[in-house]
């Protein structure tokens, strides 16, 4: 490896290598660490000085968003836990430049997440427009998430507000991640640049990074978010309880994206995972390598987007049991009057009746419609993948 970041042919492949870009920041640092540093070429060292330091400038963009977020949400006694990037920068890697990310994960309390956007509003952040389409009502109520921006004409921030781990509904009802006072009850303090905030448990955190990489991302730019998997038990070692994770594990259902993905980081960084639990989260071969082989095709240097066929299938392979499945299903076909109501905005209990019925025949119709449509794969490669 020594020989070969010395050639310039090397650093030209790397450049060009979107998986890399997130990576390079830490990499501009680990090198300058060694004597190798003073015979890389020129290129490569002003091309790894120069992404360090745009990583750094932004990260403190988003520090002082992030600051300014915190106290206003403190002001008006709503608690936050800090997700993804913004836990993990703090946390973990100690200078944010060394984890990029693009936005701010915020998760508050399902009832405090209306008061929490009139705290953004008066901040200037506004509600991102929905390519679904979906009312607002319904996204705030049942989406999980909403996301909110500024432009001050310099930066464009954003905040995703989170009301549940991820924004993924029929998921949450496959699972049990829809019980966000299951996390709220075992959250640690969090000490952040200007005040105070939450985190998730450890347990709860390596679970979230996991569930997260899996479901909402399709396995997009393993390379890099596996990472935050690895440092992230290496930095609990020997603290982190292995009984108890597997124990959480299995009472939020996930535990498919849990397995594989400390599988693809023991077989890409070696990660220190004990025996016992891959053991305590053993599932059926032929599914772990389904699943695999679609995951895989993502640690390419220049991977194909998942299609939405493939995507469809790669989810229900992830599905915990028959029992979640099911639970999956219910859900989708009958979701309730209360979330009919908002999502068609409906106005007579006629139409409330009425959309008991259409609902699951457009749902089938839809389905049916997207499969026929979709590839396995996108034709276009993937040229930036967010970091969260």
């Amino acid at each position: 490896m020594a020989q070969a970041i010395r050639q310039e042919a090397f650093w030209d492949e790397v450049c060009r290598t979107p998986a890399f870009q997130p990576l390079l920041p830490l990499v501009y640092r680990r090198l300058q660490e060694t004597d190798v540093w003073p015979d890389l070429p020129i290129v490569a060292r002003d091309f790894l000085r120069e992404r360090y330091y745009s990583s750094l400038v932004w990260s403190d963009r988003l520090s002082e968003a992030l600051t300014a977020v915190l106290e206003s949400l403190a002001q008006e006694g709503i608690q936050v836990i800090l997700l993804k990037g913004a836990a993990l920068a703090v946390e973990l890697y100690g200078n944010a430049a060394f984890r990029p990310m693009v936005d701010l994960d915020l998760l508050v309390r399902p009832d405090e997440l209306s008061p929490a956007r009139r705290v953004l509003d008066r901040l200037g952040y506004c509600l991102s427009p929905n390519p679904a389409g979906h009312p607002e009502r319904f996204d705030e109520e049942f989406g999980g998430e909403v996301e909110l921006r500024r432009d001050d004409g310099q930066d464009l921030i954003v905040v995703d507000l989170h009301s549940h781990l991820i924004a993924i509904e029929w998921y949450r009802h496959a699972s049990r991640l829809q019980n966000v006072n299951a996390l709220w009850a075992d959250a640690c303090p969090l000490a952040v640049a200007g005040g105070e905030a939450w985190q998730l448990s450890p347990e709860d955190t390596l679970i979230s990074l996991c569930v997260h990489l899996a479901i909402p991302e399709a396995f997009a730019s393993p390379l890099r978010r596996l990472l935050d998997v690895d440092w992230w038990i290496r930095r609990h070692v020997p603290a982190l309880d292995w009984e108890r994770l597997v124990s959480r594990t299995k009472y939020f259902r996930v535990r498919m994206p849990v397995l594989i993905c400390l599988q693809m980081a023991c077989g890409i960084y070696e990660t220190p995972v004990p025996a016992e639990a891959f053991a305590h989260l053993r599932a059926p071969a032929w599914r772990l390598s389904l699943v695999r082989r679609m995951a895989n095709t993502q640690l390419e240097p220049t991977p194909l987007p998942v299609g939405r066929r493939a995507r469809y299938l790669l989810q229900l392979l992830l599905v915990d049991d028959v029992q979640s499945l099911a639970a999956m299903l219910k859900y989708i076909f009958f979701p309730g009057r209360r979330w009919l109501k908002l999502r068609y905005t409906l106005q007579s209990p006629a139409q409330s009746v009425a959309y008991l019925v259409l609902h699951p025949v457009r749902v089938l119709g839809l389905g049916l419609a997207s499969l026929w449509q979709a590839r396995f794969t996108e034709s276009e490669p993937i040229e930036e993948m967010r970091w969260n």
